[in-house]
């Protein structure tokens, strides 16, 4: 009987083991021998088996025992939760991840009870536990860095827990002058905890923490006063009272020094195993002034893989329940095996009995800067090289600190002095050189100077001149913030202005076609519309750009090597490139017509000046463009010399358009001023009276000019004489009066 009563409870016992759903847990902790995770998991699992849960998770630890891959942990785990694995269903993880592995956590917050999570103070929860919206963990335990004093040395001399740096450095040096007098070499003012590791990060972080204008203050600007005045008065207490050696303390080194009592101050994280028998105790790192502190802290949370079973999930949620309980972790308070987010807990009676209560509510915690860049381990790095450079090496600390605000910092060009001396400068040289050539339409009204400005009419002058200007003013789109808009205004703002430069060129050409054409006749008659469809095709083409073309993009240098960042304007989808070659091959297609047009009247005498300026403006316009795109796919180390050397290109393009086609006309006649109103009258006259005999031959050829209301025949404002009696005296005399008509009817 008795055989088959156990035989029936071994049965009962391999079906309920069979039955019992095991979840697989994964963490990363430094000291195996010092963590609660282990203690928690096999609390959660005695619990499961009182309560017939049928939970059992199987926890996977790593530290620096059993792992030589332990810097490459948050890697690792954020590959494992990218493939959507099944391998873990539970990831206790650092805090400071939470922006990295949220995409692929459970929401908490759509299962947990609220009054669960309203247990966890609010702001903690904002900073550490939330992606997007989406409480995605909870914190188990938290880390704090705190001062460890040797209170047996403190009373040997008569001194107090200092509450200032300055007095920090005066107790250590006099305690280290009478223990050396001791003979007492082994012994360590102060361990500096300032190694190449996270652990050297975490230290310089809170430091420079504890140098803020006030408590309430938020983490100094990295090349504020503060931080300076921070970072001497460290490199000042490091060779005052200890070695480089000493400063570099590890973890295991301080660990160390905490259990043989060798030291005066040392900083650490609060330790568990603190031993009644070690004669230290804990207090606030001191600060800058009287009530201003700094501690690292540090959060270990609990989350849950999103892409597992349900049936998995649920189970998570009840050892994540379980876990982050009020009683379990007052629980573990108690006992010095964690640090709690549950704030009220500091406030309970029962666990002030057994904790320095008041040590907790005094920190003034800083977490580390994970927000600060998307590669944060790089920035850990850079951060503390830069830094110990100055600390044990020969830099300046203002160098250290710009490189290391070129780390993150997004650099612009500003139009204030105080901000940007380069931008204040490129702005007053950009307003001056477009108010001057507004200004310069005032020789257009001067009549000694109208000679020269044959070549177009008045309105066109005013058309040319103002796209000139727009190709200068895209420059203020540079400036400040870089936008989308801004990105789009500021290629518009090019492309219409060298349109505007040249249509009117383009349309004096297409008139003065040395042959009689319908186009040319049309173009000549409708000179407005013939502008206006160019334009309105240019804004639909415009237009196109913002549908979705360019994006801003930060040109992250400090990424690859030493250097500053700033944003640029990228064009990374097919349509974008495609408007923007729209664009391009518009004006390739209007630069071509011009082109062929200068060369069939290359040979016109007296527009052969002109056709050569044309040409080198399109020449310029052409290299411009080029430089341009270049340069658009070069990487620069300084904001300041792309932003130069784009500016340059814009401005070469915007002056070289404005001097070979109007300015040139101004100097020209600066140097060759005349009476051209006598000037004119005379010639009018004598060629009047030296083609008398020839006058009726000369109106009845084709002409290729456009007359008033004296000749109206033609559209041209130059003639071609083509008739079939050519005398070459005849025409000598002709051509005469053509030019001299040429200025009389110029439209």
């Amino acid at each position: 009987m008795i055989l088959i009563l156990l035989k029936f409870i071994f049965i009962f016992c391999i079906i309920k083991i069979s039955r019992c759903l095991t979840l697989n847990a994964i963490a990363n902790y430094m000291d195996g021998e010092n963590q609660a995770f282990t203690l928690l998991i096999n609390d959660f699992n005695n619990y499961a088996i009182k309560n017939n849960l049928d939970i059992k998770i199987n926890f996977n630890l790593f530290t620096m025992e059993n792992s030589t891959s332990i810097t490459d942990f948050e890697s690792t785990l954020e590959s494992l939760l990218k493939k959507k694995t099944n391998k873990y269903d539970i990831y206790i993880y650092d805090g400071l991840y939470t922006e990295r592995y949220g995409p692929y956590l459970y929401d908490l917050n759509s299962t947990l009870p609220k009054n669960h999570i309203n247990m966890y103070d609010s702001d903690f929860i904002m900073e550490n536990c939330i992606y997007k919206d989406k409480i995605v963990s909870l914190p188990v335990t938290l880390g704090y860095k705190v001062l460890y004093y040797n209170e047996n040395l403190l009373n040997k001399y008569n001194k107090t827990v200092p509450e200032t740096w300055d007095e920090f450095l005066a107790t250590s040096k006099y305690i280290m002058d009478e223990e050396y007098k001791l003979n007492n070499l082994n012994f360590i003012p102060y361990n500096g905890f300032f190694d190449d590791s996270e652990e050297g990060m975490c230290s310089l972080y809170q430091y420079i923490y504890s140098f803020r204008k006030s408590p309430n203050s938020p983490f100094p600007e990295i090349t504020s006063p503060e931080v300076v005045e921070a970072l001497k008065m460290l490199k000042k207490i490091k060779n005052t009272i200890s070695t480089d050696e000493k400063f570099m303390s590890n973890y295991d080194q301080t660990a160390a020094t905490l259990s043989d009592g060798s030291g005066l101050f040392l900083n650490f994280w609060i330790w568990s195993v603190l031993s009644s028998t070690m004669p230290y105790k804990m207090a606030n790192f001191p600060g800058r002034e009287k009530g201003i502190s700094g501690s690292t802290m540090c959060s270990f949370n609990i989350g849950i893989g999103n892409d597992i079973k349900i049936e998995n999930k649920m189970a998570a949620i009840e050892a994540i329940k379980y876990i982050t309980s009020l009683e379990v972790q007052k629980k573990y308070l108690k006992n010095f095996l964690i640090n709690t987010a549950i704030y009220s807990l500091y406030n309970d009676t029962e666990v002030c009995s057994e904790v320095d209560c008041e040590l907790f509510k005094n920190l003034q915690p800083i977490n580390r800067p994970g927000s600060k860049t998307d590669n944060y381990l790089s920035y850990s790095q850079k951060f503390r090289d830069y830094i110990y450079n100055y600390l044990y090496g020969n830099k300046t600390v203002e160098e250290v600190l710009k490189k290391i605000d070129d780390i993150t910092r997004i650099h612009k060009i500003s139009i204030h002095p105080k901000e940007s001396l380069t931008g204040f400068i490129f702005s007053i040289s950009i307003i001056v050189i477009s108010v001057a050539m507004f200004l310069s339409m005032i020789f257009l009204f001067l009549e000694n100077y109208s000679p020269f400005f044959e070549f177009l009419t008045f309105d066109f002058w005013i058309i040319n001149i103002i796209g000139a200007i727009l190709i200068l003013c895209s420059f203020f789109m540079s400036l400040s913030d870089i936008t989308v808009i801004k990105c789009q205004l500021h290629t518009i703002l090019i492309s219409v202005g060298v349109l505007l430069n040249f249509i009117p060129v383009l349309y004096r050409l297409i008139v003065n076609f040395p042959e009689e054409n319908l186009i040319s006749t049309w173009t000549y008659k409708h000179g407005y519309l013939f502008s206006l469809i160019f334009i309105i095709f240019e804004m639909l083409i415009d237009g196109l750009l913002f549908i979705n073309s360019y994006s801003v993009e930060s040109n992250n240098i400090n990424s690859i090597n030493e250097g500053e960042n700033y944003n640029i304007c990228k064009i990374n989808s097919l349509l974008g490139k495609l408007f923007v070659s729209l664009i391009v091959a518009y004006k390739i297609a209007i630069a071509i017509s011009l082109l062929i047009l200068v060369f069939i009247e290359w040979n016109i005498s007296t527009t052969f000046n002109d056709l050569k300026f044309i040409v080198s403006a399109i020449y310029i316009d052409t290299l411009s463009i080029i430089l341009i795109f270049i340069f658009n796919y070069v990487k620069m180390n300084s904001y300041i010399s792309s932003f130069i050397i784009n500016e340059c290109i814009i401005i070469m393009m915007a002056v070289s358009n404005y001097v070979f086609l109007y300015g040139f006309r101004v100097i020209i006649g600066y140097f060759k001023k005349r009476n051209t109103k006598a000037e004119f009258v005379n010639k009018i006259n004598q060629g009047f009276i030296e083609s008398e005999t020839n006058f009726t031959k000369s109106v009845s050829c084709n002409y290729h000019f456009a007359t008033d209301s004296s000749i109206s025949y033609k559209y041209s404002e130059y003639i071609i004489y083509n008739t079939n009696t050519n005398v070459n005296h005849n025409n000598n005399e002709s051509n005469t009066f053509s030019n001299n008509n040429n200025k009389l009817l110029s439209p």
